[in-house]
């Protein structure tokens, strides 16, 4: 009977330990929580992700605001839904795609398509 008991306790735990170490962010989304930069002439954004899959963009500068939402990463797709935006008030509730071109512990560069339908490449820093 105590035999039973602990291979059922070892099974259990095996089976919490799993389940559990799909729960954290792994690959390019472990990379991209946290702070980034971008120093735009005049204005300077600052976007943080976070595990919880939400982000926080706040614009400063010449222009002013913030916008919040949700992002996902499916492979090197960045996508980005935003809830509300003080920066743009036509992103509410767009998917935003962008293609991660790079992203380590210092830099992320991806491109996007602006409003006009050209693609651009944008790079942040990692704010420490």
């Amino acid at each position: 009977m105590r035999r039973n008991r602990t291979t059922w306790a070892i099974l259990l735990t095996s089976m919490a330990l799993f389940a559990l170490s799909g729960c954290g962010p792994s690959g390019n989304a472990a990379k991209l929580i946290g702070s980034w930069k971008l120093d735009a002439g005049p204005a300077t954004v600052t976007v943080t992700y976070s595990k919880a899959h939400t982000y926080v963009a706040t614009m400063a500068g010449l222009a002013n605001g913030s916008e919040t939402g949700e992002w996902s990463l499916k492979g090197d797709r960045l996508i980005q839904k935003a809830k509300s935006s003080t920066i743009d008030a036509e992103n509410v509730g767009k998917e935003e795609p962008s293609t991660i071109v790079k992203l380590d512990d210092s830099v992320l560069i991806f491109t996007s398509r602006d409003k006009k339908g050209k693609e651009q490449a944008v790079t942040l820093q990692r704010v420490r």
